[in-house]
């Protein structure tokens, strides 16, 4: 798997301290990667069936080792009426954990199958909605990392993300 790195809105920078009191050490980045398309023509966003788009917010984030800090995933519909999402994230285990991910009011109903492994590093999360589908941009949910100790890590939305519209990818 390729990372991509870029200094764009679409990227997402943490950086991790040892001590608070110690020379701070800027080495955390992550970065989301990769797209999902038939034509593969982007970066940094996952795309369904025409233009939509799966993001990680914010862009830039400091935390110390040991602290909690969270990721919006946002859901960009451009212009596609969208009923389903399955997000994965993958992220270097020895670096971060997921400890909690909220699902947010844009899907209201979590999908059968979500997990998060954080020997391997990776979450998998599904929403849907019933009724009129979902053309408005928004949050899926949050997702909540400890940093367990400093160096370098790379959280890529994970080539089995999927945004659906009535049951096309």
């Amino acid at each position: 798997m390729t990372n991509f790195f870029f200094d764009t809105p679409m990227s997402t920078t943490i950086t991790f301290n040892r001590h608070n009191f110690s020379f701070m050490k800027k080495i955390a980045v992550l970065f989301l990667g990769l797209t999902l398309s038939i034509a593969s023509i982007g970066i940094s966003t996952v795309q369904a069936a025409g233009s939509a788009t799966l993001m990680l917010s914010p862009t830039n984030t400091s935390v110390d080792t040991g602290d909690s800090f969270s990721l919006s995933v946002l859901v960009d519909p451009n212009g596609e009426s969208l009923d389903t999402v399955r997000l994965e994230l993958d992220f270097d285990p020895a670096l971060l954990e997921v400890t909690a991910f909220d699902l947010g009011s844009l899907f209201p109903y979590q999908s059968p199958s979500n997990e998060i492994d954080n020997s391997i590093g990776m979450l998998s999360e599904g929403a849907f909605k019933f009724g009129d589908p979902v053309e408005d941009s928004g949050t899926l949910g949050t997702v909540t990392f400890r940093a367990l100790s400093s160096g370098t890590a790379t959280i890529t939305v994970g080539s089995d993300s999927k945004l659906i519209e009535d049951g096309e990818e």
